[in-house]
């Protein structure tokens, strides 16, 4: 049987420039790529509870402004790495206290529902992109708890008396959480109305407001979206 090289060729350039498409970001379609090169971001949200009594976490006001300032100051750092464009900020605060709610209620559906992309975005969401002439955006939603050192001193006594009681009739049992650090990242397309993008990273054990930790939190969330390579 001939082989014909020239269509072989042409099929492996194929294969290589879908597999390629694909690393970049499978939700956004092909011809939009280059669009993703430069990207507005709105301001930060984060939802950060302390846990101080046996296991309920209060969110803790305090906590969360410092996240904001925290992950804002990345992104603003970053911009030419991120590939960032200007800020996306309503000067109206209650306009942006509206978009910071519902930017974090298609965080936690996309979470909730396990969806990469396709939601709906609000009217106020899209209204924002569109007054600054941006069809795609970044947004970034930080969740988490931190324990009080007292509580955490006794969550680790209690797991120890647990542990040697469960030990000794074969069972385990994993110790508690300090603390978590979850990043939820989402990218909008104003023109389609939707989330085109949304990814999440969560790790244990590790606080809410280590800047090295969200850093590298966002540098994982954003590598093969815009980010042509690594960044410390």
């Amino acid at each position: 049987m001939k082989i014909n090289i020239h269509n072989l060729l042409l099929c492996t350039l194929l294969f290589a420039l879908i597999i390629s498409f694909k690393s970049l970001g499978q939700t956004v379609k092909t011809d939009h790529l280059q669009e993703l090169n430069s990207v507005g971001y709105f301001k930060p949200v984060s939802i950060l509870r302390i846990i101080e009594k046996q296991n309920k976490g209060i969110i803790n006001a305090s906590l969360s402004q410092e996240s904001v300032r925290l992950l804002d100051s990345i992104l603003v750092s970053k911009k030419q790495a991120y590939n960032l464009g200007d800020l996306l900020l309503p000067t109206d605060s209650m306009v942006l206290a509206k978009l910071n709610d519902e930017i974090s209620q298609l965080a936690f559906q996309s979470n909730l529902q396990r969806k990469s992309h396709g939601l709906k975005i609000s009217s106020t969401i899209d209204s924002v992109m569109e007054a600054s002439c941006q069809r795609y955006a970044l947004a970034i939603v930080a969740a988490g708890f931190s324990r009080s050192r007292k509580n955490y001193s006794r969550k680790e006594a209690l797991h120890g008396a647990l542990r040697i009681s469960m030990l000794t009739q074969n069972y385990g049992m994993k110790a508690p959480d300090k603390a978590t650090s979850t990043i939820h990242t989402l990218i909008f397309d104003a023109k389609e109305n939707t989330v085109v993008i949304y990814r999440k990273n969560h790790i244990a054990d590790r606080e809410p407001l280590d800047r090295i930790v969200l850093s590298n939190q966002i540098n994982n969330s954003l590598i093969n979206v815009f980010i042509n390579k690594e960044v410390d």
